[in-house]
Parts: structure tokens; C-alpha cells; sequence
């Protein structure tokens, strides 16, 4: 399951556990979920929440220029940037861009473009186009790439993500 980003930043803590907790009996009800896995996942939304508020609280403090980069690699994942160009863009040098980028976000700028990529694939998962479609929207090599990109960060393939979003679709 996968909590929308504008979910997280307009519904406070205490609004989305409401939600999570409605949400999760009927779920459990249905036989779609048992109470274990519905305990996991409100522990998830609970670190989801808590990371945030980490994660903002750093952001303010991080160099100007890297999160200057993360809000554009961010807003414009299906495009190529070249590691030259955003450490021009910062005027310092690759190596040194290298090594900012991965003490201040925690991941190289190549993982971080390609998560970027599967988070928004997963918002365009929900339309009417085809995985493949899709992989080559996000500026994957093939679908193969995609898959096991997804499956990396995801835990799951993109046709098991769309069956779990239409059993949760239908159990709702």
C-alpha cells in the first residue's frame, strides 16, 4: 500500500489515523487484510508521518543549492540530468556535487532520480495506459528495467500493485 505524498502534506497525524482505522475495519471485515497486517501498516503510516516531520525539519537546514536539486529531480522525474549539469547548476564540481548530494539526501543522485520515477509511475498506474507505456513515460531502458526498478523500492511488481489498488478499490 502506498500513502500519497498530498495526503501526507494536507491530513494531519491525527485526521489520517482516523481515516487509516476506518478504513483498516472494513478491510480485516472483508477478509482483505488481517489485523496483523493492518497493525504493520498503521506503524508504517505512523514512521511516515514522524520521517516527515524529520525529514522537513532537515530539508530547512540542507545547502540551498542541493535542495534547490532535489525539488527539481523531484517535480521533473521522467527527465535526464546529467551529473555535470546539476553540479554546474551548483557551480562545484561532480565529485564534490557526488558527495554533498549523498551526505545531504542519503542516496546517490542516480537512485534518488529513479525513485523519484517509481513514485511517480505509481500515480500513473491508475490510468489507462499500459505498464509498458508507462516505463517508457518514466525514461526507462524497457519494461524489464521498470519492472525490477519497482519491485526494488515497491516490494512488488507493477501488475501485482494494480491488482492490490482494484481489490482495495472494490473492498472500499
Amino acid at each position: 500500500m502506498c500513502i500519497g505524498t498530498s495526503f501526507v502534506e494536507e491530513t494531519d497525524y491525527e485526521a489520517a489515523e482516523k481515516i487509516l482505522r476506518d478504513l483498516l475495519r472494513d478491510a480485516v471485515k472483508q477478509g482483505v487484510m488481517t489485523e496483523e497486517q493492518g497493525e504493520k501498516l498503521r506503524t508504517a503510516v505512523r514512521n511516515v508521518y514522524c520521517d516527515r516531520e524529520a525529514v522537513e525539519k532537515y530539508r530547512k537546514e540542507m545547502d540551498p543549492g542541493i535542495k534547490n536539486l532535489t525539488d527539481r529531480l523531484i517535480s521533473y522525474p521522467e527527465e535526464e540530468f546529467p551529473i555535470e549539469a546539476l553540479a554546474a547548476d551548483i557551480f562545484v564540481s561532480k565529485y564534490y556535487f557526488l558527495r554533498k548530494f549523498k551526505s545531504s539526501i542519503g542516496m546517490s543522485p542516480h537512485h534518488f532520480c529513479i525513485q523519484n520515477r517509481i513514485r511517480k509511475s505509481q500515480s500513473l498506474l491508475n490510468a489507462e495506459k499500459t505498464i509498458g507505456e508507462i516505463s517508457a513515460e518514466m525514461g526507462f531502458y524497457d519494461q524489464s528495467h521498470f519492472n525490477k526498478a519497482f519491485r526494488r523500492i515497491v516490494g512488488i511488481s507493477p501488475s501485482e500493485y494494480i491488482r492490490s489498488k482494484k481489490k482495495l478499490l472494490q473492498a472500499t
